[in-house]
């Protein structure tokens, strides 16, 4: 397992590991979650990639890319998410191949 200090985000095999973290947020604002993206922002450990909200559900979903899952849960306490699950995780955008 890589370190969580290392600034390579990415497996021995060259690709880059990327994480959702799950977080149960009853009553987030707007605000706060606008606050906890900027937090997220200062973070060398892990790259804070895309924030979605659902309301409906109270639940926040966090992408980030990372060494080790660690890494992120790390992140997601220094940003203020209150992360419940953290899972590598494959993401695919039509403009780009998996990641």
């Amino acid at each position: 397992m890589h370190s969580p200090r290392r600034h390579d985000h990415r497996k021995q095999d060259g690709r880059a590991r990327t994480y959702l973290a799950e977080c149960f947020w009853p009553g987030v604002t707007e605000t706060q979650l606008v606050t906890a993206a900027e937090h997220a922002r200062g973070t060398h450990h892990a790259t804070w990639l895309e924030l979605i909200a659902i309301p409906a559900d109270e639940i926040v979903l966090c992408l980030y890319r990372a060494a080790a899952p660690v890494a992120v849960a790390d992140a997601a306490r220094h940003a203020g998410f209150p992360a419940e699950r953290i899972v590598e995780s494959i993401r695919i955008r039509p403009d780009r191949s998996p990641r």
